[in-house]
């Protein structure tokens, strides 16, 4: 009989144990750790000063490709944080820019370049040459806002097709285009008469796995990430955190019965002066090495005020979990995610750099 509630007192002790076991494994405590830092070498070094640093991907030997709105040019570095070369500058020429919004590099490792301005994917080796333009469909994708490659060489573009939604958009390696699929919301607030002008730059973050499943989440966090096999079925997993996006307003915006707003929590920028309350927005995601989804969130108490943090997702989107990130670095930093790194673009000096992190587990 004390041999039999023995036995069961082990296989109680080893389930509970397990439980705790798989829960501390997904429960573990992230953190960002920077490994390096791009345009702080040398101010003498035209490649590795930046100016005003937009976009920021990497490719696969470890190259930092950055994008200058300055210039309209892209800077390359080495993983040593060198900058090595500026390829492309303002212009309508085979390798001019007009109006770049974003960028990948390719299964090749050719970067790929998408230029709104003149209506065109732009193609360069890896020594930074000019290859070869392929036409943009702007009818089918007005505003392109993210890029990625697919298992058979193709793409897929993201795009806005109206002011309340965004489609993907799938091209073939020769950039012919071949079916759009996937709307999804920009926006999922109270507010409905946006301006136009704003929802296009707010496109959110997209990636893909190597299953070719697509990653998505509208910039302005509705709590939900998209997810959209290679036939373009639809999965949605949700977020645990309180994702109430309200009082985007304008001066701009001709909207009747719009609500005064003390001037402090204001920001004047290009598109006229707004208000920003209680919002999350998304910061990017990547798919970790163990094929769980991680996505930088940010939260905003105003305009100014940001706090910084991960979620990190189970692979079948059951679980998650969120961890917050002090790094007062990062305050006044813009965010991009590429290849499992995760890219800020901090202003607080006398030129931006680029900072490169990776999400690292604490020990405990």
């Amino acid at each position: 009989m004390i041999k039999g509630k023995t036995l069961i007192v082990l296989i109680l002790f080893t389930q509970f144990n397990l439980f705790f076991t798989n829960r501390d494994a997904f429960c573990q405590q992230y953190k960002f750790m920077e490994i390096n830092r791009y345009g702080d070498k040398s101010e003498n070094d035209i490649n590795n000063i930046l100016i005003n640093p937009f976009l920021v991907i990497s490719d696969e030997k470890n190259y930092v490709y950055i994008m200058d709105r300055a210039i309209l040019g892209i800077k390359i570095f080495n993983s040593n944080g060198e900058g090595l070369k500026t390829i492309g500058n303002k212009g309508q020429g085979p390798h001019e820019f007009l109006d770049i919004t974003t960028m990948i590099c390719n299964l090749k490792n050719e970067l790929v370049v998408v230029d709104r301005g003149n209506a065109k994917f732009v193609v360069f080796n890896t020594a930074g040459q000019f290859v070869k333009t392929y036409k943009l469909p702007l009818t089918k994708t007005p505003y392109p806002a993210g890029i990625c490659c697919t298992s058979d060489s193709g793409y897929i573009l993201l795009s806005n097709s109206s002011a309340d939604d965004f489609i993907l958009h799938k091209f073939t390696k020769n950039f012919e285009f071949v079916k759009s699929f996937g709307k999804v919301p920009i926006i999922d607030h109270e507010n409905k008469n946006l301006e136009k002008f704003f929802t296009k730059y707010t496109p959110g973050a997209i990636t893909i796995d190597s299953r070719d499943n697509i990653y998505y989440t509208p910039g302005l966090y509705d709590g939900k990430i998209y997810i959209y096999n290679k036939m373009g079925n639809l999965k949605v997993i949700k977020s645990k955190l309180n994702y109430k996006l309200k009082s985007y307003i304008y001066e701009k915006c001709k909207l009747s019965g719009k609500p005064k707003i003390p001037y402090e929590q204001t920001v004047s920028n290009q598109f006229g002066r707004f208000a920003i309350h209680r919002n999350l927005i998304s910061g990017g995601i990547n798919i970790m090495s163990d094929g769980k989804i991680a996505h930088l969130v940010i939260s905003y108490k105003d305009f100014i005020s940001r706090k910084f943090g991960i979620e990190i997702f189970s692979t079948d989107g059951l679980k998650s979990n969120y961890y917050k990130i002090d790094n007062k670095n990062l305050l006044t930093a813009v965010w991009t995610a590429s290849r499992g790194k995760w890219y800020f673009i901090d202003f607080s000096g006398d030129f931006p750099i680029v900072r490169e992190y990776e999400l690292v587990k604490e020990l405990k």
